[in-house]
């Protein structure tokens, strides 16, 4: 017989109340730990993470060396050892002859590359600059001209032969936003840490509230939660990815800053609750889907119970024997 909780409708509070106080000690909780938390993300530290136009034309040339795009195709001959790769070499050499005289690159490469992925695009690479690829392959690559086909060349994966189809530059407009959020990135993640490290060493393993607050980020305390994957507080919505550390470090001590998605977090263990159960208004969530539960049960068996009273096991559902 289903039993689908979703149907029934939140009962209001004085409903659940009831519940709740019948309930006994089905609500009874484990340990639960209430941790004190300084988050940082990109508003707290404003505009000062976002790079200017010489910061970004800065970062430019200093990757001149990586704005040069190739668009290649390649055949793989796996080699492990001198052995096979000699005669792996031997092999993509007398290949290589063929295909200056005219044979297609592509088929070739679907048909003998032992590349996986050469098998459904001609071994296309698309387009990459020098460092997507491991050095001997982009420096092959890079001496090539658009149509020439090189040499065959060793890497870690075997040997190949490389076919470059096109070569082109890329200005500072086109990676002049990609350079913004690297920066921006980079700026937020180090002055996060830094904010962060600074309210530990000021708090110097007490209460983190005033150091917090003096460098301009407020300190908070969790709601009571369990050791579990599912634990959840609206405010701290990383609480599911520290439960755990919470719970191995010792009441009072402080963790180390740490990211964790959009924001930077610092926390101390604040206190334990012992064993208990909690009240209404903390666990409202689990009353109310404990009685849904309860309640989409007695009405699946009321249902059957119906049925029954018209007919047999048919009318209740579909049967099956065992």
């Amino acid at each position: 017989l289903p039993v689908d909780a979703s149907t029934v409708a939140d009962p209001g509070d004085a409903t659940l109340e009831a519940f709740y106080k019948a309930g006994g000690e089905r609500f009874l909780q484990p340990p639960r730990r209430v941790i004190q938390f300084v988050a940082v993300d990109r508003a707290a530290l404003g505009k000062d993470i976002e790079p200017d136009e010489a910061a970004l034309k800065a970062a430019f040339e200093a990757r001149k060396g990586d704005t040069t795009e190739f668009k290649a195709r390649h055949i793989l001959f796996k080699a492990e050892g001198d052995t096979q790769v000699q005669e792996a070499t031997a092999k993509a050499q007398l290949l290589r002859q063929r295909l200056v005289k005219g044979l297609d690159f592509a088929k070739t490469a679907e048909e003998q590359s032992e590349d996986p992925s050469a098998k459904g695009n001609g071994g296309d690479l698309g387009w990459f600059t020098a460092s997507k690829m491991v050095k001997p392959f982009s420096e092959a690559a890079a001496a090539l001209k658009p149509g020439e086909i090189s040499q065959p060349v060793r890497t870690q994966f075997g040997v190949h032969l490389i076919k470059l189809e096109g070569r082109r530059e890329k200005k500072f407009e086109d990676v002049k936003a990609e350079l913004a959020r690297e920066i921006s990135d980079s700026r937020f993640s180090s002055r996060a840490q830094e904010r962060l490290e600074q309210i530990r060493k000021r708090a110097n393993g007490g209460d983190l509230a005033a150091a917090a607050k003096s460098l301009g980020s407020p300190a908070q305390l969790s709601q009571p939660f369990a050791n579990e994957p599912a634990a959840q507080d609206a405010a701290l919505p990383e609480l599911s990815q520290i439960a755990a550390e919470a719970f191995r470090m010792k009441v009072g001590e402080v963790s180390k800053p740490q990211a964790l998605g959009a924001r930077h977090l610092l926390f101390r263990v604040q206190e334990e609750l012992p064993e208990a159960v909690p009240p209404f208004k903390e666990i409202r969530a689990k009353v109310l889907a404990a009685f849904r539960l309860e309640e989409a049960r007695k009405q699946a068996m009321a249902k059957a119970e119906q049925a029954l009273k018209a007919g047999g096991l048919q009318a209740v559902g579909p049967v099956t024997e065992q």
